[in-house]
């Protein structure tokens, strides 16, 4: 069987003329591949070649038109069946120079005198109709055949088309969302829609299956890549080539720059839904199998990225555990959960629901994070620990929080958008635990786009992770001490006490700020005094030590200097630095200077320690490096 492509548009005559040879030679001599090739078939309609998806009016004429070589065997009939969408027969019609011979065929004279013109069935439903046209020999032998599939549709799709791509650029290696996006399309249409990148079909559906949406990884190397919804009002037969009836198009071009940071990739990550096109687990925890979808979740698009659209039934389960346990037992550990959500268009603002579900194994009792009217929570048994403030109403939020030991209960902290949202102690044997089956959502789940889900088995530095968010420089070092965890880039000397949150300096102890070696553009180091006083020193070239204290004095190898900066400001302290000549300039919160006259030290580095009036509680340090004095303080 072959099937025509598109060919130049021209008038076709409605006779089918027929090129016997003068000696029959029979049909023996020639394959049935060579047969098929001396007879070229169309379809005509107002003059008009239909092509495969031609759109045709079922109430006019169709007529048809064959072409044979020389030496061609005569054909004695020429059969015609349509075939509905739903596969079966809708009308046969047989033309025949023998009557007698095929049963309720039409009688022709002879196929050079031309055939009547014909119309489709009445009544037929909107749909791709498929021709398939047969040319016989007196003795029934299919000499040619020809199919095609021509479409009947009221109302064409004329809506405006576009590509859209989430989260805005594609990056090499990386996962996007493209989406097509649309005015509507005709009432009662459910759009069959092709994808296709840089020539490859990737993904085929209907758009009320959400097929308008497509997660594409792009490859490792760099270019521009066409990406192209080809829209179809109905489902085309299988097997022809049948263009569009509509297409948007997109160019990407490929960034192959420094890919972005993971904040988190060494914070002992358990387990990581990403969201990104599937439910594989990303993280490294023991599992014999991977999460599965619950119900019929599907990608969806919110202003800065995409995920799965959860809750009301459509979920994620695992078969095993998706929070750390301690070996060997396997009860459960400590351990940080991080949610990033975004409300879909037209959710609820302030919606209620599971966000994440743990089984107890052995009787043993489990847990549910959730939301309840906008405020996030974590309960177990009858006891129930909320943040003291709500998600917010629009835009992805990132929800995090850190549950450990307390006594017999579990002490929980919640941070939203990285920054403290309240706690307390959970009263329930939860570390006792043995955890099991997990389920994301789901039934009664939070409705949201769940863009990512990363458990941690240690505490969540919301404090640094919200410093390195911070565009005003870079971070040498950043912690808020979290879970009673120093974090990278901080080493301590003498008598320090660690608390969740807090880090005690008594007389003789040191906090180190960084490695050593000050950056040599501009730097700043700033903390937050909870109780008593400290004071920052910093190593001279010229053998000094420079000692700034919380209010602002300066003191030189611990004289005064008779200097003074802007350092405090409520309980912040922030000061920094920019190598001025052969000295430095020490910038308080106001902006204002006053000269050093001597650079830091080679391998000199921030300590942070207690003054003589006694120990100091101190959170939230950071040390910082910028590229120009105006942004030293962030303004």
């Amino acid at each position: 069987m072959r099937n025509y492509k598109a060919r130049p548009w021209k008038a076709i005559l409605l006779l089918i003329p027929l090129l016997a040879v003068a000696c029959d030679i029979g049909n023996a001599l020639f394959t049935d591949e060579e047969l098929d090739s001396m007879y070229e078939i169309s379809l005509t309609q107002n003059g008009s070649t239909l092509w495969p998806g031609s759109l045709v009016s079922p109430s006019k004429g169709l007529a048809v038109s064959v072409t044979g070589i020389d030496g061609a065997p005569e054909a004695a009939s020429v059969e015609l069946s349509l075939i509905a969408p739903d596969g079966t027969e809708a009308a046969r019609l047989v033309f025949s120079t023998d009557e007698a011979s095929i049963p309720n065929a039409r009688a022709v004279k002879d196929f050079s005198s031309g055939i009547p013109s014909f119309t489709m069935p009445p009544g037929l439903t909107d749909g791709y109709y498929t021709f398939r046209i047969y040319i016989r020999n007196g003795p029934g032998e299919t000499l040619s055949t020809y199919t095609t599939a021509l479409l009947v549709m009221e109302k064409p799709i004329t809506e405006r088309l576009s590509l859209s791509v989430y989260p805005g650029s594609v990056s090499a290696g990386e996962i996007s969302l493209l989406r097509l996006v649309t005015d509507g399309y005709p009432e009662g249409v459910d759009p069959w829609i092709r994808w296709v990148v840089d020539g490859s079909v990737q993904a085929v559906g209907f758009a009320s299956e959400h097929a308008d949406r497509l997660a594409w990884r792009a490859p490792e190397i760099s270019g521009v890549y066409v990406a192209k919804a080809e829209i179809y009002p109905f489902r085309p037969p299988v097997g022809l080539d049948i263009p569009p009836m509509a297409q948007a198009k997109i160019s990407m071009p490929l960034r192959t720059d420094e890919p972005s940071v993971d904040l988190l990739a060494d914070n002992g990550e358990w387990s990581r839904l990403s969201f990104d096109g599937d439910f594989v687990d990303k993280g490294p925890r023991p599992r014999e199998h991977e999460p599965t979808a619950i119900g019929s979740p599907y990608l969806e698009t919110y202003a800065s990225g995409f995920g799965y659209l959860l809750g009301d039934g459509d979920g994620v389960a695992s078969a095993s555990a998706l929070v750390p346990v301690r070996n060997p037992d396997g009860r459960l550990a400590p351990f940080s959960a991080l949610f990033v959500l975004a409300q879909p268009t037209g959710g609820a603002a302030n919606g209620s629901g599971s966000l994440l579900s743990v089984s107890g194994k052995s009787e043993s009792v489990g847990f549910e994070i959730g939301i309840d009217k906008g405020v996030p929570y974590i309960e177990s048994e009858a006891s129930r620990v909320t943040a003291s403030i709500a998600l917010p109403r629009s835009g992805a939020t990132r929800l995090a929080l850190y549950v450990s030991p307390s006594g017999t209960g579990a002490a929980v902290s919640f941070y939203i958008d990285d920054e403290p949202a309240g706690g307390g102690i959970l009263e329930s044997g939860l570390f006792e635990t043995i955890p099991g089956a997990c389920r994301v959502a789901g039934d009664a789940g939070y409705v949201a786009v769940y863009d990512e889900l990363r458990i941690f088995d240690r505490p969540y530095p919301a404090f640094r992770i919200a410093e390195e968010s911070d565009e005003n420089g870079y971070v040498i070092s950043a912690s808020g001490f979290e879970g009673g965890i120093l974090g990278p880039g901080f080493a301590t000397e003498g008598d320090v006490a660690i608390s969740n949150g807090r880090l005690r300096l008594g007389w003789d102890a040191r906090l180190y700020v960084g490695p050593p070696g000050l950056p040599p553009q501009a730097s700043s180091l700033a903390f937050t005094l909870v109780s008593g006083d400290a004071a920052a020193s910093l190593a001279l070239e010229n053998g000094a030590t420079l000692t700034i204290d919380s209010d602002g004095r300066i003191s030189i190898d611990a004289e005064d200097s008779g200097l003074r900066i802007d350092a405090r400001h409520g309980s912040r302290v922030a000061f920094a630095l920019e190598p001025a000549g052969n000295g430095l300039r020490i910038y308080g919160q106001d902006g204002a200077w006053v000269p050093i006259p001597s650079r830091p030290a080679p391998e000199a580095r921030w300590t942070l320690g207690a003054t003589a009036t006694g120990p100091a509680t101190v959170t939230e340090v950071s040390a910082r490096a910028f590229d120009a004095s105006s942004a030293i303080l962030g303004g």
